[in-house]
């Protein structure tokens, strides 16, 4: 038993959408949900999701994973380190603004050698308030969550010595 009989009137009903405009909106959402619209930088949420998915190649590669705990202590050094951390980071590499001046950033691919590279280069020339804790996959902790509580725990030594 049909409820409902298709006339000739639904068949010449056709829609008609934009679709090169649904997906330019889809892609604007996706952006703005992986950015941090204040930074630029990736939003913390995405890099931890991305911190797992290298944590995890990592151990079935037998590589490291450097992750950095960076903190600035002024509203100018926050702003010198976010654009550094932007520009200057490499292709694989990626940073997140926490909070209150904390940064994170991700270095993939490399060694202790290359990490200490990326940070001094980020770091040339910082305020001198600037401070940064580094720690290792999988020297330092199994996961990102423990990597990154140890990169802060060793973020208490002023920034030249860190490096």
């Amino acid at each position: 038993m049909k409820l409902f009989k298709k006339g000739p009137e639904a068949d010449a009903d056709t829609h008609d959408y934009d679709l090169s405009e649904v997906q330019e909106i889809a892609s604007q959402g996706r952006r703005l949900a992986i950015y941090d619209r204040a930074t630029g930088l990736y939003a913390y949420w995405y890099l931890q999701l991305r911190a797992t998915e290298e944590v995890s190649r990592s151990q079935r590669h037998g590589r490291s994973v450097f992750c950095a705990s960076i903190w600035a202590p002024t509203p100018v050094s926050i702003e010198t380190m976010r654009e550094r951390l932007k520009t200057g980071l490499r292709d694989h590499d990626l940073a997140a603004y926490l909070n209150n001046g904390h940064f994170v950033a991700l270095l993939t691919e490399t060694d202790q050698a290359g990490a200490a590279i990326v940070l001094k280069r980020l770091l040339t020339g910082a305020d001198a308030g600037v401070t940064v804790g580094l720690a290792c996959f999988p020297d330092d902790g199994t996961t990102f969550d423990d990597i990154l509580e140890c990169a802060k725990a060793r973020g208490a030594a002023p920034a030249a010595d860190a490096a």
